[in-house]
């Protein structure tokens, strides 16, 4: 997981339509509450949210990447709520409470593009606090009060809370958050996602491996080919841009290649 660079210009479709949504969905909810309209699910137009204004700009800021497993998906992600809309569960163990943060529904600072095993399978409607008595209800309830156990991509920097041995992630010093974000994604327990990272990150060390046989052989015109291949490689492997960058970096740190 890296820093996500969510631009600052909110997609105007969220400034309109969006905010329209917005209010109804909370009139909506009111209405409800008062017993003037049926019980019944919140409805949330995907159409605003899931504007392909709003997904091709998440594409472009995100490097066509997964918010938090980093794995290349292009446009073919899904619009993921950092602060779940229709209901939110504290942990996997208990129950949904529904409604969820409803009100933030159209609000750019808080999507983001996710893979579908990230968005669906996994982090669901899970957004555990330290203290879940402290969790926003309404819009009125100051967001700043929450506790968050989860790293949010676009607020705060997920490499000082999530490192790499290898392939395999693991919470830095032990920290909570951390170690929850791995818990709720299973970034640290997904089989094929560890299979992915190890492949790619023995290509990087090959990679490498060119580099420095063609600086011990300047004359082998086809390594010197090769080795330049594989720095245009390695230069975008460890750039913000590259698949699973985070793992890429602190394997540099720590000496792989």
């Amino acid at each position: 997981m890296i820093r996500v660079r969510r631009p600052k210009a909110v997609p105007e479709v969220l400034l309109t339509r969006g905010v329209q949504c917005r209010d109804r969905v909370c009139t909506r909810l009111q209405a409800q509450q008062n017993g003037s309209a049926p019980p019944g699910k919140l409805h949330f137009d995907q159409g605003v949210y899931g504007n392909p204004t709003v997904k091709s700009t998440l594409v472009g800021a995100q490097h066509q990447k997964c918010c938090y497993c980093e794995s290349i998906i292009g446009s073919a992600g899904d619009i993921e709520h950092f602060r779940p809309k229709g209901g939110v569960q504290q942990s996997a163990s208990e129950p949904v409470e529904a409604p969820g943060y409803y009100w933030l529904a159209f609000e750019w600072t808080n999507l983001l593009l996710s893979c579908k095993p990230c968005h669906q399978l996994y982090k669901k409607n899970l957004f555990p606090l330290r203290n879940p008595q402290r969790r926003a209800r309404k819009p009125s309830d100051p967001l700043s009060r929450e506790k968050l156990l989860l790293i949010d991509p676009a607020a705060m920097e997920p490499e000082d809370y999530i490192s790499f041995r290898r392939e395999v992630p693991y919470a830095v010093r032990g920290n909570r958050i951390g170690k929850s974000t791995l818990e709720v994604l299973q970034l640290h327990n997904r089989t094929d996602l560890n299979d992915r990272r190890r492949t790619h990150l023995e290509s990087v060390i090959q990679m490498r491996v060119v580099v420095d046989l063609a600086k011990l052989n300047p004359k082998n015109l086809r390594l010197r080919k090769a080795a330049r291949r594989a720095e245009a490689f390695l230069v975008r492997a460890l750039s913000d841009a590259g698949e699973f960058s985070a793992m890429t970096k602190a394997a540099r740190a720590a000496g792989l290649f």
